[in-house]
């Protein structure tokens, strides 16, 4: 079958107060006069495709594509032979192809007021060739279409959908998002949970890292139309996150047992052998593999992932200072005057933070006053990441520095100066323990004498890292 097809009663070509044939009332009958199938796969114009099902549009001279809609086969007979995933490519010469999109068309209603899908808003793009590619069907052994409707001026009027959004896998729930839609209509994707009233609610832990799609779907003149934006979601080893769940949260006999409760574990290498019974809602976290060993079972109506995810040990005691001071020390010489505490109207993430006000300060040895950290052991040649929150007021920058706490003072970092400002901002520090050939005691200290005015310190987490 030829494929190729020239403004046939299939395409609709709209320019401002142009439109010919069906396309005027945006339904579509079952006749198969009204409609485009391939059942025999020919070489593509676009030579990387290959043998397939497709379709080319030539164009009287090169167009600017926006908007596409699609009717997807409508017969009863053949609906299932509708096209359910399809590559576009466009070319300016007919010899020179690139795939911009690859969409996915639902299946036609079979019935005769068959409304048109909004498929893709190409922005502009340039072309005087254009070819559809079936990839998929709905199971039909033949791929078709009943209409295309293209856009070649930017007529289409969509509302502007936009999602400013970077969350942290393990911060829990975000609710009442919204990008302030002036239409009506509903939000959905993974994770997502439409609210009825014009927001949304989003667990990022759904997902886990990397970005997330969010759908806006609502009626265009009648059409169904859906609109996306990505959410970017962060590891929790990210330093702006709360802090990973620790690895081994849980005691092997109960993944064991023969009912795991309901619960998310996490571990390094997790494997279990035990028994998930029926209502039982059972999420594996495995940083490196998951296991599942003889004599693991499933049961009807049970609910169960396995997955790798990230976790952590955080070796650093009280790093949100939730325990308000405990495992920290503070010095301050005697010709430097500070006042510190715990506050909880000024924190980065949990409840509290640390908060320390130099008075009378030492510029020229800002070792003087210092916050440290001596009670954590660090293994030879193991690298290492060191990351906190920190914000001033009056205050251009605080300094850290990171060594051995034995009497050969060996330092990682030294004395490093870092900016803040009146926002917190997040830093990150990385060293390797390559000079010791036994465990060791680690100090890490924060100087603060260089400036005087106020420092918060939140979320100092210390990590290996692989």
């Amino acid at each position: 079958m030829k494929n190729k097809l020239y403004f046939a009663a299939l395409l609709c070509l709209l320019t401002s107060g142009m439109a010919y044939g069906q396309c005027a009332e945006d339904r579509h009958s079952t006749d198969m006069m009204h409609a485009w199938m391939s059942c025999d796969e020919s070489m593509n114009p676009h030579m990387l495709l290959g043998e397939s099902h497709w379709i080319q549009f030539e164009f009287d001279q090169v167009e600017t594509i926006y908007d596409i809609y699609v009717w997807n086969l409508n017969h009863p007979d053949h609906a299932a032979s509708g096209v359910k995933e399809m590559a576009i490519s466009l070319s300016l010469d007919g010899a020179t192809w690139d795939v911009v999109d690859t969409i996915s068309i639902a299946q036609a209603t079979t019935s005769g007021d068959y409304l048109p899908r909004f498929v893709v808003d190409l922005e502009g793009l340039s072309a005087k060739y254009l070819v559809f590619t079936a990839l998929s069907t709905h199971g039909g052994s033949c791929a078709g279409l009943s209409e295309v409707k293209i856009y070649t001026e930017d007529v289409s009027g969509k509302p502007s959908f936009e999602l400013d959004l970077t969350v942290c896998e393990n911060a829990g729930l975000y609710t009442g998002l919204t990008a302030n839609m002036e239409v009506s209509g509903d939000y959905s994707g993974a994770g997502v949970m439409d609210n009825g009233d014009g927001s949304f609610d989003f667990d990022p832990d759904v997902i886990g890292p990397g970005a997330s799609t969010v759908t806006f779907s609502y009626l265009d003149d009648g059409v169904q139309t859906s609109l996306t934006e990505s959410i970017e979601i962060l590891e929790c080893s990210d330093p702006r996150c709360p802090e990973c769940i620790e690895c081994g949260n849980f005691d092997q006999l109960i993944v064991d047992g023969n009912d795991i409760p309901t619960d998310k574990y996490f571990d390094d290498s997790l494997h279990s052998e035990g028994q998930v019974q029926a209502t039982r809602d059972v999420d594996f976290r495995g940083r490196t593999e998951v296991e599942l060993r003889p004599g693991f079972e499933v049961k009807a109506d049970a609910e169960f992932l396995a997955q790798i995810r990230e976790c952590h040990v955080q070796l650093l005691g009280n790093g949100s200072f939730e325990d308000d001071l405990s495992t920290w020390t503070f010095w301050n010489a005697q010709n430097v005057s500070v006042s510190y505490g715990i506050v909880t109207d000024e924190v980065f993430h949990f409840d509290k933070a640390l908060r320390y006000e130099v008075i009378t300060g030492s510029p020229e040895d800002t070792w003087r006053a210092s916050v440290r950290n001596d009670l954590v052991l660090i293994e030879p040649n193991q690298s290492y990441r060191l990351s906190f929150a920190a914000r001033g007021e009056g205050v251009p920058m605080m300094r850290v520095e990171v060594g051995q706490l034995d009497g050969t003072r060996q330092e990682y970092i030294t004395n490093t100066a870092l900016e803040i400002g009146e926002s917190w901002t997040t830093h990150v520090l990385e060293f390797t323990a390559d000079d010791i050939t036994t465990s060791e005691l680690l100090r890490i200290r924060f100087n603060f004498a260089g400036f005087e005015g106020v420092y918060y310190l939140d979320q100092v987490k210390l990590i290996r890292v692989d």
